[in-house]
């Protein structure tokens, strides 16, 4: 490079941005020329020559440039965009884009090679790269986890700046200004071979317009794991958010750096200032010339980020044409995502996007995206990427031929459509339709919405409640304008048209106005004095006129304020306004329909009568019409005001002030009137129909305490007056009552989670009237009619020209009365029964369902709902899934049979304990049960729907079983066994389902076909919810057929089609997802029932043996009572998982546990510690407690467990995950919080183990319980070392008490040989899935380890 001359106060080097490069003159000489004092360089840089290779590290470039040290590796010249390079190069260089990739060895300052970089996407300066200055892009090497020091660092008396990737550190040394350079040169093949390379800029696509998005998204990754560092040296802090969205990068803090903005704070601590950063944002860190030698004035905008408002949504943007006359006309709107805000801007011309992208930014704001159709060439221009570019907002796209991306495109076609009702109606001229779509835009941004929470897009935007006090007039509506060049005697006051409201001239209040066609320039003013113009009206004032304010609705008590509003009926077509400003009145006509606030006029009966009461009370109205809260959402209730309410019955607020009351006569006869002070001084004279909109309570409470309309009758001779004050006073005192039970949680903060009274109180849903049933809709399945009754069945069957319902019918009630279910009485019986009051009354009825080989099914209920179950024994257990389990291993480590059977109309074997009766209708005549229908009949059989049916049952098999000499096991009083030689028979009892595991289960079943009939006896292919598949010789349990059922009623709950469009995820939690953090909005109450049911749905999939949802499900089920958003798509999510992975089994295997894991102190002796300790549950205990164990296979045991520390984030709780072993099966899984708030991970591991403990003893108690002889001590093993080996060492101590009792617990149970403990490695706990959610490919990995 050739230098240039300069005069005085000029420097001889050329400045680009903050690089400096010298010029063939020597700085001394150069200096001399200039009159300026030369710089010294810093001790130990060498003076660099004139051609010398650099690169310099540049924080206002976004793109990399490659100069000639670099070595060209690839790339293909182009020429250059220019306007996405805001580097000065570009106003110095004559640049060409090329997407190369460059190497280049980085020497020291002795000449000696350090590394070679490799720079990929950089811009080659000259088209050839001849160019000895190189610039280095700090974003571009940001993104690709790049480092560099955002200041000096001292190292060996030489002040520079640095550049790390890996643990190659380059340093940047100093030119004098802030920047400094790289000393390069070309690599050469020794370089090549023998220095590390480090490459500096990646090799993906890289946009200049969006230069810190992937720096962004890095900064978002680590903020997760990111944490404060307080030291003396350079320390990063956490990427953070701020409240736009906008991430920043991290900053590595120094003493010196805390120091200085600790002072220009306001000597605030370091944490303040480290938090002042996370924040705020700092996008122009470096100011153009701040640090140059030879500052200049600057005549051209340089903060152009920081100059429009930010906005934190995105902008749809769409552009408008239409035709007027033959000639295109042109606009752009813009819409806004989250504040629904549009604005329109009119165009001259199509490529004029660019003049309405800087008119938007301007007016409304920048921001974070502009998105826009992907065929309008005018979104896609030069100018409008660099306006873009400029203001930093990205860009995107839509699809091709998908306009519904474009939501712009919606509120393009409802302009057009409300523009065109418009001119219809107003008959304007086409010609001023750019002024209608602006108008159109203003009125929707102060229009309330109900996807705003009828807050007014304006206030969604700015934060504040926009005014429409100047919205005066309609489109194109006749007014009076002032005309400020009339001169007298001309009429100051000219016709014109109402076109719009001016935002940009005079007040708030002036208005565009077209004048007058006979004008010779017809145009569009502005003016803030404009009147209406009524028809006819040919001068100004020469009609009456309304009250300025007329239209502008008021209320009595207007310091009420918004609360207090109170829709108002529909307008009374007969109405005509009277002068002057009054209320509007009531028709008559329509207030005899009312229900709520009105009543109808009265007619007295004492004639000419005129009551004038005067009252000294002050009567208030401290809140809204309870009986007219407004709702300002449609499906959503308004908030009500608790403190109000309640106040009403404690004491009255300032308010309204009734001073009198008077009944009309002649034409107002019996008409209320009430005369109320108003607050300003003066009175008010209301009607009785306006003062029950506007004030109600203050309104009843004046009436009752005066008795006013207690003497007069209304037509129908009722008290119409007197009884609304009565009913409105009762309903309060009953709502009030309601609401004080609640009232302590209104008054909590409003950030804080609301009670289940106030959710409730939020839906606003009305309680159905009694005697007004829902008619029930048709039913169809499988194309066939389902009837709702009987005689709707006997009609299907007419019609239909079959017998199939009546066949259905006939079986039925056949089969209910083999067991004799019902006793049919004569009348006098019938009569005696009803008159007994020992007796209730129950009804019977039939419900049909279609089978899906298209068999017609009818089932006879009975109303036990209708039954007071007081007295009644209800209770009836059943076998637990980990019985059943268990029961399944000692089957396979005994060689013994499993079969399963199914006792049909089990209920009806036993007889009932309640005394019913009945009615019997025409299905029980037609089949041939008795003569004729609604004859009376006793229930003598347990029949379904009876509340102690279920009991019935229970207790006659019990005594069934007993008779077969089969005895309850203590374990679990479901489980039946009996000795049988040298084993035991097993029965588990699940209503009436049976489970038998025996040596001989046909004689166990033969047996039991004495005295019941069975629809099925055999192998177990499908027992309570589980698939018993039977492969190599032992069996698996799965739960495929569930999980599809499951699937099925999940889509039927979220209202999709297909198991294809629920989709599928491979990991049923996301690993940085914390439901107790989340801050969504709350559930409406649909939403609510949905998220309940799918978690009741993942309760039971857990119970039946999908484990590695247990987590997920025990994290979630949590927040049932205030599920979240984020909650109900996490459920999902789950499903999700599930339908990716339906068939998962567990074998049964009944053979010794493999010896895995370390026992840490295997020669330990507790003796001294707990000499006199010794299992409970010894042989001597087993003829009086368990049974012997006869020829019974001994089994091993043994329990996984972990502990998650401090799981949750807001209680700081652990959870505790266990699976439970007997041999190789596991019988038992949980996932569960702990009680308590453990201080460290040592003391939560000391708590799960105690729960392992615990559980263990009970598992032994269940086997022995069994018949079951145990094979050594239960193995607990865990994966914290400490823990275990404190458990082992009988020189452990520990002092906190709440652990020491854990600690001993596990201990103790470990001296008496229950339990000894075992450390295993965290890969091979097969409970740590249970605590903590794990990423897909981790969590297949730990599952497997337990499912075959």
């Amino acid at each position: 490079m050739k230098g240039r001359k300069i005069n005085k106060g000029q420097h001889s080097r050329k400045e680009f941005g903050t690089a400096v490069f010298h010029s063939s003159k020597s700085i001394a000489q150069v200096c001399a020329e200039a009159g300026v004092k030369p710089r010294p360089l810093v001790k130990g840089c060498k003076r660099l020559s004139h051609d010398e290779p650099i690169a310099f590290r540049d924080n206002a470039a976004v793109q990399s440039c490659l100069g000639e040290a670099f070595e060209i590796v690839h790339g293909s010249v182009r020429a250059l965009d220019r306007s996405k390079c805001v580097s000065s190069f570009a106003t110095k260089e004559v640049l060409f884009e090329n997407t190369a990739s460059g190497i280049s060895t980085v020497i020291d300052l002795q000449d000696n090679p350090t590394c070679i970089i490799r720079v990929h996407r950089g811009l080659i300066l000259n088209g050839n790269g001849n160019s000895r200055e190189s610039v280095l892009c700090e974003h571009q090497m940001i993104s690709n986890g790049v480092t560099l020091s955002e200041g000096a660092t001292s190292e060996a008396r030489l002040q520079c700046q640095w550049i790390k990737q890996g643990n190659i550190e380059m340093p940047i040394y100093p030119t004098g200004s802030e920047a400094g350079f790289l000393r390069l040169r070309r690599p050469t093949e020794e370089d090549k071979k023998s220095l590390p390379e480090v490459v500096l800029t990646s090799d993906d696509e890289y946009d200049p317009g969006e230069e810190f998005t992937k720096d962004l998204q890095r900064a978002f990754e680590e903020l997760q794991t990111g944490s404060y560092l307080d030291s003396t040296t350079p320390t990063e802090e956490p990427k953070a958010r701020d409240r736009k969205g906008v991430i920043r990068r991290s900053r590595y803090w120094t003493k010196e750096l805390l120091q200085v903005w600790s002072a220009r704070l306001g000597y605030r601590g370091p944490d303040v200032v480290k938090k002042t950063f996370q924040s705020t944002t700092q996008l122009v860190p470096a100011l153009v010339g701040e640090n140059s030698d030879w500052p200049k004035q600057h005549q051209k905008v340089r903060l152009w980020p920081l100059r429009p408002r930010k906005l934190s949504e995105r902008c749809y943007t769409d552009t408008m044409i239409w035709s007027y006359q033959g000639k295109k006309r042109y606009g752009q709107l813009f819409l806004l995502s989250k504040s629904q805000f549009v604005y329109y801007i009119p165009m001259e011309k199509e490529g004029n996007a660019h003049t309405a992208y800087q008119q938007f930014i301007t007016d409304v704001g920048a921001p974070t995206h502009f998105i826009a159709d992907n065929a309008q060439a005018e979104n896609k221009s030069e100018k409008v990427e660099k306006l873009c570019a400029r203001y930093l907002i990205k860009r995107r796209w839509t699809e091709a031929h998908k306009q519904n991306q474009n939501r712009a495109e919606r509120f393009v076609q409802e302009l057009k459509k409300t523009a065109a009702k418009c001119s219809s109606r107003m008959g304007s001229d086409s010609k001023y339709d750019k002024y209608m779509f602006q108008h159109i835009c203003y009125l929707w941004n102060r229009t309330a919405s109900g996807k705003l929470k009828q807050r007014t897009p304006y206030e969604a935007l700015h934060g504040e409640t926009p005014d429409i006090s100047n919205i005066r007039f309609q489109w194109w509506e006749p007014v009076w304008y002032y005309g400020t060049q009339v001169k007298y005697p001309k009429r100051r006051m000219l016709p014109g048209r109402f076109v719009g409201i001016s935002d940009s001239t005079g007040d708030e209040c002036t208005f565009l106005i077209l004048t007058a066609p006979e004008d010779k320039q017809q145009s569009v003013i502005s003016r803030s004095l404009v009147t209406p113009r009524q028809p006819g009206e040919k001068a100004h004032g020469e009609l009456p006129r309304k009250p300025s304010d007329w239209s502008f609705p008021s209320h009595i008590n207007p310091g009420r304020g918004d609360d207090g509003d109170v829709e108002e009926e529909k307008e009374n077509p007969s109405f005509t306004e009277p002068e002057g400003r009054k209320r509007r009145r009531i028709d008559p006509a329509k207030a005899t329909s009312e229900k709520k606030d009105t009543v109808p006029v009265v007619e007295s009966t004492d004639k000419g009568y005129d009551e004038v009461i005067h009252g000294e009370d002050e009567i208030e109205d401290s809140s809204q019409d309870v009986h007219q809260a407004p709702d300002p959402t449609p499906g959503r209730a308004s908030m009500l005001n608790l403190d109000a309410v309640t106040g009403y019955a404690r004491e009255p607020a300032e308010g309204v002030k009734i001073i009198s009351h008077k009944y009309g006569r002649g034409a107002k006869l019996g008409q209320l009137e009430f005369t109320a002070a108003r607050p300003l001084g003066g009175t008010h004279v209301c009607t009785f129909e306006e003062m029950t909109v506007d004030c109600p309570q203050a309104t009843a409470r004046y009436m009752v305490k005066h008795n006013v309309g207690r003497r007069f009758k209304g037509k129908n001779g009722n008290k119409p007056h007197w009884d609304w004050a009565l009913k409105f006073n009762k309903e309060s005192e009953r709502i009030i009552r309601r609401l004080k039970q609640y009232e302590c949680s209104y008054r909590e903060d409003t950030t804080s989670i609301p009670s289940v009274g106030k959710i409730r109180l939020m839906q606003g849903k009305k309680r159905k009237r009694a005697g007004r049933k829902k008619k029930a809709l048709l039913q169809y399945k499988y194309g066939i009619r389902v009837p709702a009754t009987a005689k709707e069945a006997y009609q299907l069957d007419e019609v239909n020209g079959n017998t199939l319902w009546a066949d259905a019918i006939k079986k039925e009630l056949d089969a209910i009365m083999k067991y004799d279910t019902f006793e049919f009485l004569d009348d006098g019986a019938a009569k005696r029964v009803r008159n007994d009051s020992d007796y209730q009354y129950a009804k019977v009825w039939l419900i049909f369902d279609v089978k899906q080989d298209l068999r017609r099914k009818a089932r006879l209920v009975i109303g036990g709902h209708m039954v007071d179950p007081r007295g009644n024994d209800v209770y009836a257990s059943h076998m637990r899934a980990e019985s059943a389990r268990i029961l399944m291993t000692i089957a396979d480590a005994n060689g013994m049979s499993v079969a399963v059977g199914d006792i049909s109309n089990a209920y009806l074997y036993a007889d009932t304990a309640e005394k019913i009766y009945t009615t019997c209708g025409e299905e029980f005549h037609r089949s041939g049960l008795i003569e004729e229908a609604g004859r009376t009949a006793l229930v003598v059989k347990a029949l379904y729907g009876l509340c102690g049916s279920g009991h019935q049952w229970w207790d006659m098999l019990s005594d069934t079983l007993r008779a077969m000499k089969f005895k309850r096991s203590r374990g679990d009083l479901d489980v039946w066994l009996r000795p049988n030689g040298e084993k035991y028979d097993y029965i588990g009892t699940h209503t009436d389902d049976l489970l038998v595991v025996s040596t001989d289960v046909e004689q166990v079943f033969k047996e039991l076909k004495k005295e019941y009939s069975f629809k099925t006896t055999e192998a177990p292919e499908y027992h309570l919810g589980i698939d018993y598949i039977m492969k190599d010789g032992r069996y698996q349990l799965g739960s495929k057929t569930y999980v599809k059922e499951a699937l099925k009623r999940v889509c039927d709950a979220l209202g999709i089609d297909g198991l294809e469009e629920l989709g599928e995820s491979k990991y049923p939690l996301n690993d940085n997802y914390r439901p107790e953090e989340d801050t969504t909005n709350l559930l409406n109450p649909d939403q609510h029932r949905v998220f309940q049911q799918l978690v009741g749905i993942g309760v039971w999939l857990v119970a039946i043996g999908r484990f590695d949802v247990g987590f997920t499900v025990s994290s979630l089920s949590r927040f049932s009572a205030y599920p979240r958003q984020g909650h109900l798509e996490e459920v999902i999510r789950m499903y999700r998982y599930i339908n990716r992975c339906q068939d998962r089994r567990i074998l049964v295997d009944g053979r010794d546990q493999e010896e895995i894991g370390e026992v840490l102190c295997p020669e330990a002796d507790f003796n001294q510690h707990y000499p006199d300790i010794e299992e409970e549950l010894k042989e001597l205990y087993y003829p009086r407690d368990f049974p012997k164990p006869l020829g019974m296979v001994p089994m091993t045991t043994g329990i996984y467990f972990d502990a998650d520390h401090a799981h949750d984030r807001v209680t700081g709780r652990s959870i505790t995950g266990m699976v439970v072993y007997v041999g190789r099966t596991p019988t038992t899984w949980s996932s569960r919080r702990q009680g308590s708030v453990e201080n460290s991970t040592y003391g939560a591991e000391f708590i799960a183990g105690k729960n392992a403990t615990e559980e263990a003893i009970g598992l032994r108690y269940v086997l022995l319980s069994f018949g079951v002889p145990l094979k050594g001590a239960t193995v607990l093993y865990g994966d914290n070392k400490s823990m275990i080996q404190s458990s082992s060492l009988p020189e452990g101590q520990i002092k906190k008490k709440h652990v020491m009792l854990a600690w001993h617990k596990v201990r103790e149970t470990h001296a008496a040989g229950i339990t000894q403990c075992r450390w295993v490695d965290t890969h091979q706990n097969k409970s740590n899935l249970l605590t903590k959610a794990l990423p897909g490919t981790t969590l297949k990995k730990e599952a497997d380890m337990i499912w075959c």
